[in-house]
């Protein structure tokens, strides 16, 4: 049994988990390295409340920049069905996206070809409202070049 106990402490020494680079109470925010798993027991947090918090823009901000990360993190992509549900939860913010731009958006990811959809302006045009009009927008878009 001591044995064991042993064991357990080597498996839980060899796991990684986030590590809070610099914390800053002046500027107030933090710089944290987190993993690929960290992100996935993030979002799963996030999305347990996704519910309550629908109309706390700050949140449905929060955890849809999560997902990105977290995707991008675990897979080296953005597939559509995480474009979707980032979609959804953006369409949430207040005025942020038509029915119209939504279906639009939608029709883009369908053929899961992101390279072709980031090509038409109409695609960039909402993606850009979803991601705001920062150099951070083509964040994506400049990630999916580097990799090709």
């Amino acid at each position: 049994m001591y044995g064991r106990r042993n064991e357990d402490l080597l498996v839980r020494t060899e796991v990684n988990y986030m590590n809070m680079q610099t914390i800053s109470k002046a500027k107030r925010e933090v710089m944290v390295e987190l993993t690929a798993d960290d992100l996935v027991i993030i979002c799963n947090a996030l999305y347990a409340q996704s519910g309550e918090e629908k109309n706390n823009d700050y949140f449905m901000q929060l955890y849809s920049d999560m997902m990105m990360a977290r995707d991008l993190c675990q897979y080296g992509h953005v597939d559509d069905f995480c474009l979707h549900n980032i979609i959804k939860c953006r369409s949430e913010l207040k005025g942020l996206l038509s029915e119209e731009d939504v279906e639009t958006f939608n029709k883009y990811l369908e053929d899961n070809d992101l390279p072709t959809a980031f090509g038409n302006s109409d695609f960039v045009r909402i993606y850009k409202r979803i991601v705001g009009y920062s150099k951070e927008s083509d964040t994506l878009k400049n990630w999916m070049e580097q990799n090709k």
